[in-house]
């Protein structure tokens, strides 16, 4: 099986940064004790504080597809909708070396 990495890229409105970022911050501890979580990090910009990004990285694609489908990750996208400048980008990469 082949490793897959994800880069989330969220931007809050101004107005809603607080409970942007708690909903985003929502999103380690369960994603942490999924089958297959290799790490799970939360950064924000350091230009722009409404800026959020998660790194994180799958045993396998089925594992990054059992947490995409998981019920904390729908609960939380469809809360943080709203709350967002634009939806969220997110990419999936598989290393090369």
């Amino acid at each position: 099986m082949t490793a897959v990495y994800v880069v989330a890229t969220f931007n809050v409105k101004p107005n809603h940064q607080e409970a942007g970022r708690t909903l985003i911050e929502g999103f380690v501890a369960p994603s942490l004790e999924q089958r297959g979580c290799l790490f799970y990090d939360l950064y924000q910009c350091a230009d722009d504080p409404c800026e959020l990004v998660i790194v994180d990285g799958w045993a396998s694609p089925e594992d990054l597809d059992g947490h995409a489908n998981s019920s904390h990750v729908q609960e939380t996208v469809s809360k943080l909708a709203p709350l967002l400048d634009k939806p969220a980008q997110v990419k999936v990469y598989r290393k090369l070396l």
